[in-house]
Formats: C-alpha cells, sequence, structure tokens
C-alpha cells in the first residue's frame, strides 16, 4: 500500500505568507485612518489645559474662584467644566426659578468670564452648554420620573441662559461674537451630586455601590454648570448644515 505523500510546505508557506500580509495590511489601513484622526484619535486637551491656566490666574477672574465659590475644572473628556458647587447655587424642589443669592453669583462672575473667552483668538472655544439637573427625588411614578426630571433640568438651564443673555447684553460689548456658540442642555437626574458636590457613584437602586461612595445630596444636585468645549469647531457635512447656512431663518 502506497504510503501518504508528505505535505506540501510550499503550499502550506504560501498560504501563510498570504493571510500574514492581508493582516500587516488591514493594520496599515486601521492605522492610517487613526492617523487622519485630529490629534492621532486622542482628544487635544492641550487648548482647555492653557485657558484654565490664563482664567485661573487672571486678575479680574481669579477672586471669583478664590472667595467667590467657583470652580473651574477640566474633567477626563477634555472639555473644561465651570460650576459653582454650594447650596446657594441649588434650585427649589421641582422649581427652575433662579434664587436671589446665585443671581448674584452668575452676575458677578459670568459676565466677567465672557469678555475674557470673547477676546481669545479663534479657535480656542467652539461652544459654550449650559447645563442643568435635577435631583433624584421625585414622588411621581417611576415611569415619569425621568422625563419630567429632563424637562426640570432644561427648563433651569434654560432660566439661567435668559437671565444671562440680559445681564451679558447690557454689560458687555461682546455679545454677538459669542452667542451664536451657546447651547442649552438637560440632563435630568443622572448625575447627581453628594454632599461636598462631588459625583455620586449609585446603583440602580440609588444607594452606594462601594463604601467610598457617598449618598446623594438633593440639594446640591439640582443645578445649572457650564461646559466649554475647546478647539475649532467640528465640520458638519450634513445638508441640512448648508441649507441652514445658506437660509437663515428666525425662529421655527
Amino acid at each position: 500500500m502506497n504510503a501518504n505523500p508528505p505535505p506540501r510546505k510550499d503550499a502550506n508557506s504560501a498560504l501563510l505568507l498570504s493571510i500574514a500580509g492581508s493582516l500587516l495590511l488591514a493594520l496599515a489601513l486601521v492605522l492610517a485612518a487613526i492617523a487622519a484622526l485630529p490629534n492621532g484619535g486622542e482628544p487635544d486637551n492641550g487648548i482647555c489645559d492653557d485657558l484654565h491656566k490664563g482664567i485661573t490666574s487672571n486678575p479680574e477672574l481669579s477672586p471669583f474662584l478664590k472667595e467667590g465659590g467657583w470652580k473651574v475644572e477640566l474633567p477626563k473628556d477634555g472639555s473644561m467644566l465651570i460650576r459653582h458647587p454650594k447650596r446657594e447655587a441649588s434650585f427649589a424642589v421641582k422649581k427652575a426659578e433662579i434664587n436671589p443669592v446665585f443671581k448674584g453669583r452668575l452676575e458677578g462672575f459670568i459676565p466677567k468670564l465672557w469678555e475674557y473667552l470673547a477676546g481669545q483668538d479663534d479657535g480656542v472655544v467652539w461652544r459654550i452648554a449650559v447645563e442643568g439637573h435635577a435631583s433624584r427625588e421625585w414622588q411621581h411614578p417611576p415611569n415619569r420620573k425621568f422625563s419630567r426630571n429632563m424637562k426640570l433640568s432644561i427648563d433651569r438651564a434654560y432660566a439661567v441662559f435668559e437671565f444671562l443673555s440680559d445681564v451679558i447684553k447690557s454689560k458687555c460689548r461682546l455679545w454677538p461674537d459669542l452667542a451664536s456658540v451657546i447651547s442649552v442642555d438637560g440632563f435630568s437626574s443622572s448625575l447627581p451630586l453628594d454632599e461636598d458636590g462631588n459625583p455620586t457613584c449609585l446603583g440602580k437602586d440609588g444607594k452606594p455601590i462601594s463604601a467610598s461612595c457617598k449618598m446623594e445630596d438633593p440639594e446640591m444636585s439640582r443645578r445649572v454648570e457650564f461646559r466649554l468645549f475647546c478647539g475649532k469647531q467640528p465640520v458638519c457635512s450634513h445638508p441640512a448644515c448648508a441649507e441652514d447656512a445658506n437660509n437663515p431663518r428666525d425662529g421655527g
């Protein structure tokens, strides 16, 4: 009986080389795609870092940070967060009206911050988001809790935006320079804070998931913050963007 023929080493080697070549080509395409992204696909925190240093060292702004309770932070997402983590910045339960003390804080600090930002070069800040929040306190059915808090958080953010637009228009000559970059956002009760003004780490049952976590402080959670997105505005390729640019509309 004839023995089996020896394996064809040349054919196997050619197959392995072909597979390796295909993998290298795929890897090269992936690397090329990543390299084509801004900053190699990683968020560029340099602009926000420089802006943070400028704000915290500015002689007209630093007193509001040291004595007025305002904080300027750099989250890991590459943005800049400006907030007032004090109870005086809170809202009443189920209300969107700004309390008088917080109005005074806003009126003193934000116009000066606005003028500072308006004096920066193009490509430093492309969006300023006014972000509203609500606490997890709610007496209505759970299936309506998130949606009701979403509306409440948006109403709070809009109340702050509307108040500041009037203040800035009366105090600053630079309102039109930055008005086009402002947005109003609401986060419902998805980002609660503890008694120290820090984000909580709670489970679905509303309880801390570890010993280092603290319970939510509802009064601290009812707040409005400002988030700055640094860098040049991303280019919109959707046809609707070109249509809006060519046909500006009032209202809608």
